[in-house]
């Protein structure tokens, strides 16, 4: 029951198959810790308006087109992890988050910071956000076909807990070095950690089972146990028919009777 696939990393075939899951669902909720940072976006505008001359509509256009772009990656992402899965697909988009960010350094060196943000952070970063958060999602559910809004449920809250780290970072980084250099770093920072986290993820094999409940009887089981009582109770009583033997036994193991007609 539930190996691990060969193609998966070392570091993750050395889990038991029934812990490994558990891997899965850690990195895809990481990786969303990651991306939820766009939400982070109004620790921006203020330096924006005061150092750039923004206004406060003008200031949320990167934001808003991120969202906007976001949107439309989650569209093609779909249909890219079902076609080569979810590793390439989470490793290109860390790659875009990465290097919108990074592009976003050049702001002032331009002369049009907003023109700048809008194509770098509104399109390339928006774009690798909705290419890195699909994957994690269906790769969660697959490893938890039993749990699968758990699995959902934990993935996604890693999005919307983002903000609490993200934003507490992102702010120190303003105020240290500054608005440009702030995304190349947050930049070089996702480069480090989402594209790898994101070439972990695996879909489980074709014949993969999730982990049976520890102390639940299979049916199977059950039918076996049941039958072995009838058997019993007719070699007990020799002039008893099938009949009244399942009857008998269905009434004195309630527990069993449910279970008479499901197979081994």
């Amino acid at each position: 029951m539930g190996r691990i696939p060969l193609s998966a990393p070392a570091s993750v075939r050395t889990v038991q198959p029934g812990k490994a899951r558990w891997v899965y669902l850690l990195l895809s909720f990481v990786m969303n810790i990651m991306l939820g940072s766009a939400y982070s976006w109004s620790v921006f505008t203020l330096p924006l308006k005061e150092v750039y001359g923004a206004t406060t509509f003008t200031a949320m256009l990167p934001f808003a087109v991120a969202l906007a772009t976001f949107s439309l990656g989650m569209v093609f992402a779909g249909r890219f992890v079902d076609r080569h899965g979810p590793r390439k697909v989470a490793m290109l988009g860390g790659a875009l988050v990465s290097v919108g960010y990074m592009l976003s350094f050049f702001m002032d060196k331009t002369g049009l910071p907003i023109p700048t943000l809008i194509l770098t952070y509104g399109v390339v970063m928006g774009l690798g956000i909705g290419f890195s958060y699909n994957p994690p999602i269906p790769t969660a559910t697959r490893w938890f076909p039993d749990r699968k809004g758990l699995a959902t449920g934990f993935v996604v809250m890693g999005y919307g807990l983002s903000p609490l780290f993200t934003a507490p970072l992102a702010s120190a980084l303003i105020e240290w070095y500054g608005v440009p250099t702030t995304f190349l770093v947050m930049g070089v920072l996702f480069l480090a950690v989402l594209v790898p986290l994101g070439s972990l993820l695996r879909f489980p094999p074709p014949d993969w089972k999730a982990p049976e409940p520890k102390g639940k009887s299979k049916p199977g089981a059950k039918a076996q146990e049941f039958e072995a009582e009838v058997l019993k109770f007719q070699k007990d009583n020799p002039n008893t028919t099938r009949a009244d033997a399942i009857k008998s036994v269905g009434k004195a193991r309630p527990d069993l009777w449910a279970t008479r007609n499901q197979k081994a």
